[in-house]
Protein backbone atom coordinates (compact mmCIF):
# COMPACT_ATOMS: atom_id res chain seq x y z
CA UNK A 1 0.00 0.00 0.00
CA UNK A 2 0.83 3.33 -0.64
CA UNK A 3 0.53 6.34 1.88
CA UNK A 4 0.48 10.17 1.63
CA UNK A 5 0.45 12.09 4.42
CA UNK A 6 0.56 15.81 3.88
CA UNK A 7 0.44 16.64 7.89
CA UNK A 8 3.81 18.34 9.40
CA UNK A 9 5.07 18.03 12.67
CA UNK A 10 4.11 21.40 13.11
CA UNK A 11 -0.05 20.94 12.57
CA UNK A 12 -0.10 22.89 9.42
CA UNK A 13 -2.02 21.57 6.57
CA UNK A 14 0.22 21.51 3.34
CA UNK A 15 -2.28 21.68 1.07
CA UNK A 16 -0.53 23.98 -1.43
CA UNK A 17 1.36 20.86 -2.86
CA UNK A 18 -1.80 19.21 -3.34
CA UNK A 19 -3.63 21.83 -5.24
CA UNK A 20 -6.32 22.36 -7.99
CA UNK A 21 -3.84 20.75 -10.60
CA UNK A 22 -2.61 17.95 -8.31
CA UNK A 23 -6.05 17.08 -7.76
CA UNK A 24 -6.91 17.24 -12.01
CA UNK A 25 -4.15 14.63 -12.85
CA UNK A 26 -4.78 12.46 -9.66
CA UNK A 27 -8.58 11.84 -10.35
CA UNK A 28 -7.81 11.47 -13.67
CA UNK A 29 -6.31 8.95 -12.80
CA UNK A 30 -8.83 7.32 -10.12
CA UNK A 31 -11.22 7.75 -11.90
CA UNK A 32 -9.85 5.64 -15.17
CA UNK A 33 -9.90 2.58 -12.85
CA UNK A 34 -12.84 3.02 -10.54
CA UNK A 35 -16.53 2.15 -10.78
CA UNK A 36 -17.33 3.61 -7.64
CA UNK A 37 -16.61 6.12 -5.39
CA UNK A 38 -17.35 7.70 -1.82
CA UNK A 39 -18.08 10.40 0.31
CA UNK A 40 -18.81 10.75 3.67
CA UNK A 41 -21.19 12.99 5.31
CA UNK A 42 -19.52 15.94 7.25
CA UNK A 43 -20.12 16.50 10.87
CA UNK A 44 -17.73 19.58 11.43
CA UNK A 45 -19.53 22.62 12.23
CA UNK A 46 -18.09 24.74 9.60
CA UNK A 47 -19.05 21.98 7.11
CA UNK A 48 -22.78 23.97 5.65
CA UNK A 49 -21.47 24.14 1.73
CA UNK A 50 -24.11 21.71 -0.15
CA UNK A 51 -22.84 22.40 -3.55
CA UNK A 52 -21.30 19.65 -3.79
CA UNK A 53 -24.01 17.04 -2.68
CA UNK A 54 -26.72 18.72 -4.22
CA UNK A 55 -24.74 18.42 -7.51
CA UNK A 56 -23.98 14.84 -7.03
CA UNK A 57 -27.42 13.75 -6.09
CA UNK A 58 -28.09 12.34 -9.27
CA UNK A 59 -25.70 10.15 -8.94
CA UNK A 60 -25.87 8.36 -5.98
CA UNK A 61 -25.90 4.41 -6.02
CA UNK A 62 -26.29 3.81 -2.31
CA UNK A 63 -26.12 5.68 1.28
CA UNK A 64 -25.38 3.54 3.88
CA UNK A 65 -24.79 4.17 8.16
CA UNK A 66 -22.33 1.91 9.26
CA UNK A 67 -19.82 0.92 12.21
CA UNK A 68 -16.76 0.28 10.29
CA UNK A 69 -16.02 2.34 6.96
CA UNK A 70 -12.31 3.07 5.61
CA UNK A 71 -10.88 5.27 8.59
CA UNK A 72 -13.49 4.87 11.11
CA UNK A 73 -14.22 1.53 13.29
CA UNK A 74 -16.80 2.03 15.85
CA UNK A 75 -17.48 -2.05 15.91
CA UNK A 76 -16.58 -2.38 19.46
CA UNK A 77 -19.35 -0.07 20.45
CA UNK A 78 -22.03 -1.79 18.52
CA UNK A 79 -24.58 -0.04 20.51
CA UNK A 80 -23.76 3.62 19.93
CA UNK A 81 -25.92 5.57 17.53
CA UNK A 82 -22.40 7.07 16.02
CA UNK A 83 -22.27 5.81 12.84
CA UNK A 84 -20.15 6.74 9.53
CA UNK A 85 -22.51 7.84 7.15
CA UNK A 86 -21.31 6.67 3.60
CA UNK A 87 -22.75 7.71 -0.07
CA UNK A 88 -21.64 5.37 -3.06
CA UNK A 89 -21.61 7.54 -6.31
CA UNK A 90 -20.77 6.22 -9.54
CA UNK A 91 -17.64 7.05 -11.59
CA UNK A 92 -18.69 8.71 -14.67
CA UNK A 93 -17.18 12.02 -16.42
CA UNK A 94 -19.67 14.06 -15.29
CA UNK A 95 -18.87 13.44 -11.65
CA UNK A 96 -14.99 13.77 -12.01
CA UNK A 97 -16.38 17.15 -13.76
CA UNK A 98 -18.79 18.03 -10.25
CA UNK A 99 -15.52 16.99 -7.95
CA UNK A 100 -13.23 19.51 -9.97
CA UNK A 101 -15.74 22.24 -10.11
CA UNK A 102 -15.64 22.00 -6.06
CA UNK A 103 -12.83 20.77 -4.52
CA UNK A 104 -10.16 23.04 -3.65
CA UNK A 105 -7.94 20.17 -3.28
CA UNK A 106 -7.95 16.09 -2.57
CA UNK A 107 -9.06 17.40 1.38
CA UNK A 108 -11.34 19.36 0.67
CA UNK A 109 -10.58 22.35 3.10
CA UNK A 110 -10.19 25.93 1.39
CA UNK A 111 -7.20 28.00 1.98
CA UNK A 112 -9.16 30.53 3.25
CA UNK A 113 -10.72 28.84 6.28
CA UNK A 114 -13.36 31.26 6.44
CA UNK A 115 -15.01 29.79 3.60
CA UNK A 116 -17.96 27.05 4.96
CA UNK A 117 -17.02 23.92 4.82
CA UNK A 118 -18.44 20.96 2.23
CA UNK A 119 -21.05 18.81 3.64
CA UNK A 120 -19.08 15.70 1.85
CA UNK A 121 -15.66 14.35 2.79
CA UNK A 122 -13.24 11.49 2.61
CA UNK A 123 -13.08 10.52 -1.05
CA UNK A 124 -12.47 6.71 -1.67
CA UNK A 125 -12.77 4.67 -4.81
CA UNK A 126 -13.16 1.44 -5.34
CA UNK A 127 -12.67 -0.95 -8.58
CA UNK A 128 -14.40 -4.18 -8.66
CA UNK A 129 -15.29 -3.82 -5.01
CA UNK A 130 -11.99 -3.48 -3.74
CA UNK A 131 -11.02 0.03 -2.42
CA UNK A 132 -7.99 1.36 -3.97
CA UNK A 133 -7.85 4.79 -2.84
CA UNK A 134 -8.74 5.93 0.41
CA UNK A 135 -8.68 9.56 2.24
CA UNK A 136 -9.71 11.00 5.53
CA UNK A 137 -9.72 14.59 4.93
CA UNK A 138 -9.37 16.20 8.19
CA UNK A 139 -6.88 14.09 8.86
CA UNK A 140 -4.96 15.26 5.86
CA UNK A 141 -4.20 11.53 4.74
CA UNK A 142 -4.44 9.49 1.63
CA UNK A 143 -3.97 5.73 1.00
CA UNK A 144 -3.69 4.04 -2.24
CA UNK A 145 -3.68 0.41 -3.12
CA UNK A 146 -3.00 0.08 -6.44
CA UNK A 147 -5.08 -2.85 -8.61
CA UNK A 148 -2.05 -3.00 -10.74
CA UNK A 149 1.51 -1.87 -11.60
CA UNK A 150 0.68 0.30 -14.12
CA UNK A 151 -1.87 2.37 -11.47
CA UNK A 152 1.00 2.43 -9.28
CA UNK A 153 3.65 3.97 -11.15
CA UNK A 154 1.41 6.55 -12.23
CA UNK A 155 0.60 7.80 -8.72
CA UNK A 156 4.23 8.11 -8.40
CA UNK A 157 4.71 9.86 -11.16
CA UNK A 158 1.96 12.46 -9.31
CA UNK A 159 3.49 12.38 -5.16
CA UNK A 160 6.01 11.48 -3.40
CA UNK A 161 4.32 8.22 -1.66
CA UNK A 162 5.75 5.98 1.24
CA UNK A 163 4.89 1.98 1.51
CA UNK A 164 3.07 0.80 4.26
CA UNK A 165 2.13 -2.90 4.76
CA UNK A 166 -1.19 -3.08 5.25
CA UNK A 167 -4.55 -5.58 3.70
CA UNK A 168 -6.70 -4.18 1.13
CA UNK A 169 -9.91 -2.92 2.19
CA UNK A 170 -13.29 -4.43 0.71
CA UNK A 171 -16.12 -2.79 0.03
CA UNK A 172 -18.85 -6.27 1.08
CA UNK A 173 -16.67 -5.86 4.43
CA UNK A 174 -17.90 -2.16 5.10
CA UNK A 175 -21.46 -2.97 3.68
CA UNK A 176 -21.66 -5.81 6.30
CA UNK A 177 -22.26 -3.74 8.83
CA UNK A 178 -24.40 -1.21 7.57
CA UNK A 179 -27.70 -0.03 9.35
CA UNK A 180 -29.71 1.96 6.26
Amino acid sequence: MLELITYDENNEDIVSILGKKWLQDFLDICFSHADYFTLNRASWAKSTCKDLQLDLEPFLDQEIKTLNWFGYNKTSRPHTKDRTHALIYRAEASTKEILLRHLPNIFFRPEDRSIPYQTLEDLCFFFDGQLFIGSISHEYMLWAYPPNEEVELQLKQIADWSYVDRPTPNLEEYLRWKSI
